[in-house]
């Protein structure tokens, strides 16, 4: 439920930063699919017994704090074509929801997770991450949205046209064709997660990784299983 929240509120992030509106959080917080998620949370947290202060996430000093910078990151006008700045925004989005879904967990099994399991929700919520960049790259590209790869070929419109050559023929990339295409490109994303993922210590995760990243060996396809929406398209559902 936690992270089904955390999904409708980017998604809704995300149309608000392509169109301009409104991005104060109490106002993300009020569209009707955002604060279903936060309803079905709250009653989540209060059938198990969790205290409120998990329930009320969007009201907490340091996710507001962190919430601004991640504003700022990802409207200013070259957010898309920074490598810097998009890793920075997952740090603080998927890096920082991994560590608090920990804390939840931590608080359902009655102990305060220590500053080491921490660490490691951190780095496995970026490495996660950092995979889906690679097998989203294609539906990403359709949708409008910024991804780490489309920001790495930014810079070479010759290896960035023979990929969305590859993407018009193939409708993905895999790993292989990255391997052949853009090699600069892609290893520049897996040495990113392979620091991040040499930090776990935890068999569990580095398994979760290892069966994450066997899914760029295709690639998410065009056409999708779902229909595809564009970034500037309202969102009607909270999961992508």
């Amino acid at each position: 439920m936690f992270m089904r929240m955390v999904a409708a509120f980017n998604l809704e992030i995300e149309n608000r930063a392509y169109t301009h509106n409104d991005l104060e959080i109490k106002a993300v917080c009020a569209r009707p699919l955002v604060q279903s998620k936060i309803n079905d949370w709250e009653y989540c947290c209060r059938t198990l017994g969790l205290d409120m202060k998990y329930a009320n996430f969007w009201d907490r000093d340091d996710v507001k704090a962190d919430y601004t910078r991640y504003i700022d990151l990802i409207t200013s006008d070259n957010i898309g074509a920074s490598f810097g700045k998009q890793i920075e925004s997952i740090e603080l989005d998927s890096g920082t929801y991994m560590a608090y879904l920990f804390k939840i967990l931590g608080a359902l099994a009655g102990a305060e997770p220590q500053k080491h399991s921490l660490e490691q929700a951190w780095n496995f919520g970026i490495a996660a991450k950092l995979v889906d960049d690679i097998v989203d790259f294609a539906v990403d590209l359709a949708e409008g949205r910024y991804n780490l790869l489309i920001a790495g070929l930014s810079t070479d419109h010759i290896k960035e046209n023979a990929v969305m050559r590859h993407v018009r023929q193939h409708g993905s990339v895999p790993l292989a064709a990255w391997g052949t295409l853009a090699p600069d490109v892609i290893s520049v994303v897996l040495k990113r997660y392979t620091q991040h993922y040499e930090i776990l210590t935890s068999g569990s995760l580095r398994d979760i990784c290892d069966l994450s990243l066997s899914r760029t060996l295709r690639g998410r396809r065009l056409p999708h299983s779902r229909m595809l929406r564009h970034v500037g398209v309202q969102p009607e559902e909270g999961w992508r």
